[in-house]
C-alpha cells in the first residue's frame, strides 16, 4: 500500500509543485544545489519535469487499467456457438 501511494504521489506532487516560470526554476536550482541555470536551461528543465511526471502518471494509469481487465482464460462470446455441420 505504501509503495503504490508513493508511486502515485511523487509525480502528482511534482506536477503540483513545479514553478510556473522558468526564472523560479533557476532560483530553486540555485538555492538547493548551488548551480546557476540560464533562463533557457531552466525552461527546458521545467518542461522535462512536466513531461516526465505526465508520462509516469500515464504509465501508472495504463498499468492499473491492464490489471483490472480480465485475463484471456474465459470463454469469448463466439466460443459457445455450435459450428458442427
Amino acid at each position: 500500500m505504501g509503495h503504490e501511494s508513493l508511486a502515485w504521489g511523487l509525480p502528482a506532487a511534482a506536477l503540483a509543485l513545479v514553478p510556473k516560470c522558468p526564472g523560479c526554476v533557476a532560483a530553486y536550482a540555485a538555492l538547493f544545489t548551488g548551480l546557476s541555470l540560464s533562463f533557457t536551461a531552466a525552461s527546458y528543465a521545467r518542461w522535462a519535469i512536466i513531461a516526465f511526471s505526465v508520462a509516469l502518471l500515464v504509465y501508472l494509469i495504463m498499468s492499473r487499467v491492464r490489471r483490472l481487465q480480465p485475463r484471456g482464460g474465459g470463454q469469448s462470446e463466439f466460443s459457445s456457438c455450435n459450428t458442427r455441420s
